[in-house]
């Protein structure tokens, strides 16, 4: 019974996550796919951008609740079900069988399952990546939209490991699980994998050998 209710889980949480709201908006209050326009994904900061702020918001709202509710559903599992449940989320989210497998990023999936696991190490990674953002790359285009998303994916496994080893002491943060932090870093992997094409882009931008 047990074994039933992981794969349910898992295979729950890719099939939910595979909804994409961005596709559906774009599609019904747009009348043209998000993923032909701007930076190509599927995602809250390109829903912004040809959508509106507003419906931004729900595409985010939406996006976290995907790596939430796998979490919030596992119940007495063994700790690797949700987070296998979270990955599925995550894969979904950037492969989604729906829409031919072009989805979007994934960053706000993983924020919704690292919010629910360690709010506090989350919470201080996505403002220690806003802050460096806008003094490092004030004049980079996309720098929200972006550029947090990568610097959040960086530091996350970097803060939730001082947070696991409790170097400084500190109550809010010290004593997560020793697998929070690898967990982090693997999401971080997975993302940059779903987003390679992307990231290569912006290392030659950055580099000034292409467009």
């Amino acid at each position: 019974m047990e074994l039933l209710k992981a794969v349910l889980l898992i295979a729950g949480a890719y099939f939910y996550s595979s909804i994409n709201l961005a596709v559906i908006l774009s599609k019904k209050v747009g009348g043209f796919d998000i993923r032909e326009v701007g930076t190509g994904k599927a995602g809250t900061a390109n829903t912004m951008r040809n959508l509106g702020r507003g419906w931004g918001v729900l595409v985010f709202l939406f996006d976290l609740s995907k790596g939430i509710l796998p979490l919030m559903l596992a119940g007495d599992l063994p700790a690797f079900v949700p987070l296998a449940a979270a990955g599925a989320a995550v894969t979904g989210h950037c492969r989604p069988v729906y829409y031919q497998f072009r989805g979007g990023g994934g960053a706000a999936s993983v924020i919704g399952a690292m919010v629910y696991l360690m709010p506090g190490e989350t919470l201080l990674s996505l403002a220690a990546a806003f802050i460096l953002v806008q003094i490092l790359l004030r004049r980079a285009r996309y720098r929200i939209g972006q550029w947090v998303p990568v610097l959040f994916l960086a530091l996350l496994p970097i803060v939730s490991l001082i947070s696991a080893a409790d170097l400084f002491g500190v109550p809010q943060l010290g004593g997560i699980p020793w697998y929070y932090p690898p967990t982090a870093l693997g999401f971080g992997i997975l993302v940059l994998l779903f987003n390679r094409t992307i990231a290569r882009q912006k290392l030659r931008r950055m580099k000034g050998d292409g467009p």
